[in-house]
């Protein structure tokens, strides 16, 4: 979905870098991370919160099945305590990092692409197996029971000259959403097309997803401010849990 444009239009752009700073420190604190920890971010995109982590002193690596996005990432200087590297990689095959990793992220809705349940069940086995014991785990991403009651088939907004025109379907047997985005740029008369689709999670559903790959301690937050989940109230939970030691 992501190429340069639509990038930098978005998880690249200032506003993102500003919300991205909100989230990893809060997850800082929440996940307790100390200087000198090793974190995976995955998939990374172009590194904004993969940036924030690393200047509390922490080792990240970020990984995106985007080589375009990595690129961007790697281009985006990083003064910090900790260190950052960026790679292309599958979120489906980890197994160069097993067992590598104190922390794995999974942020801004990233879990839940495969249109085959049991390839996202394995996405989740995978980040899992990149943890050493005792290691956490924190997933953030839309609430399917604070989404449905808002749920717009089509919006529209104008940016610097670009229309942005996003039609959306949800089906809710399979509880996956389509969505296809068109940019138009008014005076250049570029137009420019995507499309992105999702699986839609419950608060329980995700529960039990993690408590199926054996992790412990399952707390979910409703927001950064680290107030705790309220169904229909809270729009991305954070999910948060331990791998036995």
């Amino acid at each position: 979905m992501y190429d340069e444009a639509f990038a930098n239009a978005t998880i690249a752009s200032r506003k993102f870098a500003r919300i991205a700073e909100l989230e990893a420190d809060f997850l800082v604190t929440a996940l307790g991370l100390a200087p000198g920890e090793r974190l995976l971010d995955i998939p990374c995109g172009t590194g904004r919160h993969a940036r924030v982590f690393a200047k509390h002193g922490v080792r990240v690596t970020g990984v995106d099945l985007n080589s375009g996005l990595v690129r961007m990432a790697k281009a985006t200087p990083t003064k910090s305590r900790g260190t950052v590297r960026y790679a292309v990689g599958d979120m489906l095959d980890l197994k160069k990092y097993r067992a590598k990793f104190d922390v794995v992220v999974n942020l801004f809705t990233s879990f839940g692409y495969f249109s085959d349940e049991r390839k996202n069940a394995r996405v989740l086995r995978e980040m899992v197996s990149a943890l050493r014991p005792g290691g956490r785990l924190a997933i953030h991403l839309i609430d399917r029971d604070w989404l449905i009651p808002r749920f717009k088939p089509v919006s529209k907004s104008s940016l610097n000259g670009v229309l942005t025109t996003e039609a959306r379907d949800y089906d809710p047997k399979t509880k996956r959403i389509e969505s296809r985005t068109i940019s138009l740029d008014l005076k250049s008369g570029k137009k420019r097309e995507y499309y992105h689709q999702t699986r839609l999670y419950s608060k329980s559903e995700m529960v039990k997803l993690f408590k199926a790959v054996g992790l412990k301690r399952i707390q979910v937050f409703g927001d950064t401010d680290g107030s705790l989940y309220k169904k229909g109230e809270s729009s991305h939970p954070i999910y948060i849990a331990w791998k036995s030691s």
